[in-house]
């Protein structure tokens, strides 16, 4: 069953033809709706509480955080051919770091080069809509901050013989290098072959937007990723069509949340993250930030550590 997608702003569209060579012109900026700016710059300063920071961290310290845009509405580019960056984490990120007394700096980083990077020590933190999963807590402290709003699948508007999971047995479908998504379409994949159906072909892009251009060009029938992601990303151009099956995918169940990925082992900066978290959702920031971006429905009153690996 197609679940009724939430409102975004819609673009007038054009012809596919049209949208096929706006995106391959501007690849870094074709996702970014002009309605999609960054919220009020005043909502996000705030004095800050000292007594948050944790050692070896002090007020005004440069505080780099690791993404990967275009991925909107959490991360995308301001337009096309610009590379300073708007979105839900880079708002969030932002005000937390206020929050801390800490300057947030955003990088531009390949998503399946973020975890090790950050092992290394080039930035401080990951926010790109990094999935909490019981491997992620290995390697990572987790601080969960919304709910991962499942799995979406997105189309050519055209197509409607994709409605569901099982429709894609037989397919050639696009996901983001190192997505999660990789884990549960070589599940379903090996769900059609036990069916007897073909199994699904799976081809791996660098960003949401190297997606698209697939599903326009034809270089695949279908595509997966986050739900909100191509549920934004189907608003703003009506060639394409984006839902989330209600039945959810036959091969796992789907629960869990988006986190901000830290050193593991760092249990303070983590403390200080989830204060500052908790002081932006008392205040009202945390809903704002949310509401400005129609992710209000994954907004969470808890922010907290993930403990996967941990009974409840």
């Amino acid at each position: 069953m197609i679940s009724s997608p939430p409102h975004f702003p819609r673009l007038r569209g054009g012809g596919l033809l049209g949208a096929v060579l706006v995106c391959a012109l501007a690849l870094a900026g074709c996702q970014v709706p002009p309605e999609n700016e960054g919220v009020d710059p005043a909502l996000l300063d705030r004095a800050a509480d000292p007594a948050l920071l944790p050692e070896p961290w002090s007020q005004g310290d440069e505080f780099v955080i690791a993404t990967n845009a275009p991925y909107p509405p959490y991360e995308m580019f301001t337009a096309p051919g610009r590379q300073e960056l708007t979105g839900l984490e880079v708002d969030l990120g932002t005000a937390i770091g206020a929050a801390l007394g800490l300057d947030v700096r955003f990088v531009q980083q390949p998503f399946d080069g973020l975890i090790p990077g950050l092992q290394a020590g080039s930035y401080d933190a990951i926010m790109a809509t990094l999935r909490a999963t019981p491997e992620r807590e290995q390697e990572l402290d987790l601080v969960n901050y919304a709910t991962i709003g499942g799995t979406g699948i997105m189309t050519a508007a055209t197509d409607e013989d994709v409605q569901g999971y099982e429709d894609l047995c037989g397919l050639t479908v696009g996901m983001q290098s190192g997505a999660i998504q990789h884990e549960l379409i070589t599940a379903e994949s090996e769900l059609c072959v036990d069916e007897g159906e073909e199994p699904i072909d799976s081809r791996f892009y660098p960003s949401i937007t190297d997606i698209q251009l697939a599903l326009f060009t034809g270089g695949v029938d279908a595509a997966v990723g986050d739900s909100p992601v191509l549920i934004s990303a189907a608003a703003a151009n009506d060639q394409l069509r984006a839902f989330v099956d209600e039945d959810g995918p036959r091969a796992s169940t789907e629960e869990g949340y988006v986190a901000i990925g830290l050193p593991k082992d760092s249990p303070e900066l983590a403390e200080a993250m989830i204060t500052a978290l908790e002081e932006l959702i008392e205040d009202g920031t945390y809903q704002t930030i949310f509401e400005h971006y129609g992710l209000e429905f994954t907004a969470i009153d808890h922010p907290h550590l993930s403990r996967l690996g941990e009974d409840d």
